[in-house]
């Protein structure tokens, strides 16, 4: 169920723009992309390059770091980088623009590997310690000479970057007035490590200057031994400085009509206005708080250029009171906020107990979870013996709820839960076998296989998705290499016939 609110917002700013790059031209006239700034390699294996990454990709490398300099393609691997996500409108030529970004260099050492694709996948290799093939190097790109006029104005600078990474895998921005001393600058999210950030990020950030200046930028993609990361690397794009000019911005933000509950996963469209003067590369973006209405890290849940942005409240954040606001990119201005009470379901789960069970026992099942809202709740359910479905309330989770089956047999339960007040809802499931023996084989699913263990001489099993279809007959006591469906069905057979029904979910 999806509930939808308005938000209105007013935000006012003029600005003056002294240098813009959008990288659609391909490298920058006075750029230098893979300097020896800083320490950094000007030749490195993962190197700045321009282009338009926008479909998965690979190339080759050594397979084994120790043969990379011996030319021997039997060595080599291939290596995926990602297909990178579309850039929001704010970007000059989005949604799939050319951007400045790292990305590892095949004909590293001379390797005789294949060539690499047309398209240069955004990837990178982290070193090693032991060979030297890949040692320790960062790779740098700077800007050539920015004029900055006299002035009182605080000199900013706006971009947009992604870079996931990891611990020992990130990016640093910095700038200089002279081209040789480097100041490091932190992200507007407070940190100097240009990380955890897989899609684009509308960045903006105060340079402490003396004017009039001569401005240098800094990238610097960071790669150490042990990085434990993951690709998009460091990438770069619509990099705009630029000062305030005229009044602070007054903001604004009204519920309209007033939505005191969404559904996590739901669809919120916030509308706004505007006055005062826009960047033509500025960026709206509407930001949820943390359970606890904090803005220290919020989440975007939607961008825009103009009203009305089309949002989401993400489905795998828990229950709780959050707070919504909008921000622009370029200048910043910052709405005041709103609350807004998220109801979450997405921790909902479902037990039996016992299971197994004996014909004519008395089953519990137990609905729980976490990251739930208070209740009450309404539970539509089916025991899953013919018996029909059946409704029950419950004034709050954890609640249990009883049932006898009388036959034989692996039954799927079902169960619905509705948070009365709000309409929001999820499903859960659970497999439950009503066995009269006392043996049971051990079961596990890992790593794509679904294992049985502790058959006895002679017995075979056979294992089945709820549809009926039949994934295997033959030897138990071995590893089946089966998709993680929701639930199987195992039956497992002798001379006597089918001794045991059970189901798994894995």
């Amino acid at each position: 169920m999806r509930k939808y609110a308005v938000l209105l917002s007013t935000l006012s700013w003029a600005q003056i723009i002294h240098y813009t790059e959008n990288f659609n031209g391909g490298t920058p006239p006075g750029w230098t992309l893979n300097s020896s700034d800083l320490g950094s390699n000007p030749n490195p294996f993962n190197r700045w390059v321009v282009d338009a990454p926008y479909t998965a990709a690979h190339t080759q490398t050594a397979a084994n770091p120790a043969f990379c300099q011996l030319n021997d393609p039997s060595f080599c691997q291939s290596v995926s980088g990602p297909a990178v996500p579309a850039q929001p409108s704010g970007i000059s030529g989005s949604p799939q623009s050319p951007f400045m970004y790292i990305s590892f260099n095949p004909t590293w050492n001379g390797a005789n590997c294949p060539t690499a694709p047309s398209l240069t996948p955004i990837l990178y290799i982290e070193p090693t310690s032991i060979f030297p093939c890949y040692p320790v190097q960062s790779s740098f790109a700077r800007s050539g000479a920015i004029p900055i006029p006299p002035g009182t104005q605080p000199i900013k600078v706006s971009f947009f970057w992604l870079c996931q990474g990891g611990p020992n895998a990130y990016g640093q921005v910095y700038y200089s007035t002279n081209g040789t001393t480097w100041t490091q600058v932190s992200s507007r999210n407070g940190s100097s490590f240009f990380r955890n950030q897989p899609s684009w990020y509308a960045d903006t950030i105060s340079l402490s200057l003396s004017r009039p200046a001569t401005l240098y930028l800094g990238f610097q993609f960071v790669n150490n031994p042990g990085g434990g990361g993951m690709e998009p690397p460091f990438g770069i794009d619509e990099v705009v400085v630029w000062e305030e000019s005229g009044s602070s911005p007054t903001t604004s933000i009204t519920l309209s009509p007033p939505v005191s509950m969404m559904c996590a996963g739901s669809g919120l469209s916030v509308s706004f206005s505007t006055s005062g003067t826009f960047s033509p590369t500025n960026t709206f973006q509407v930001e949820l708080s943390d359970a606890a209405g904090s803005f220290a890290n919020p989440t975007v849940i939607g961008t825009g250029t103009s009203s009305p942005i089309a949002c989401l409240v993400p489905s795998n954040i828990p229950s709780g009171s959050y707070r919504v606001r909008v921000t622009s990119t370029s200048p910043v201005a910052v709405s005041n906020d709103e609350p807004i009470q998220v109801i979450s379901l997405g921790g909902l789960t479902c037990s039996a107990s016992p299971n197994p069970a004996t014909p004519g026992s008395l089953v519990t099942f137990t609905l729980g979870g976490t990251g739930l809202p208070s209740g009450p709740f309404t539970i539509l359910w089916d025991p899953d013996d013919g018996s029909g479905q059946r409704t029950n309330s419950a004034a709050s989770l954890p609640t249990n709820l009883t049932h006898t089956y009388n036959t034989q047999g692996g039954y799927a339960v079902s169960f619905r839960v509705t948070h009365n007040a709000s309409g929001c809802f999820n499903d859960c499931a659970v497999p439950l076998m009503i066995d009269p023996s006392g043996f049971l084989p051990i079961i596990s699913y890992e790593g794509g296989y679904l294992s049985v263990r502790g058959l006895l001489l002679g017995q075979e099993v056979e294992v089945y998705d709820l549809t009926g279809r039949l994934l295997y007959k033959g030897e138990g006591n071995i590893s089946l290499p089966f998709p993680p469906y929701a639930v199987y069905i195992l039956k497992v057979r002798d001379d006597g016939g089918i001794k045991i029904v059970r189901g798994v979910t894995p």
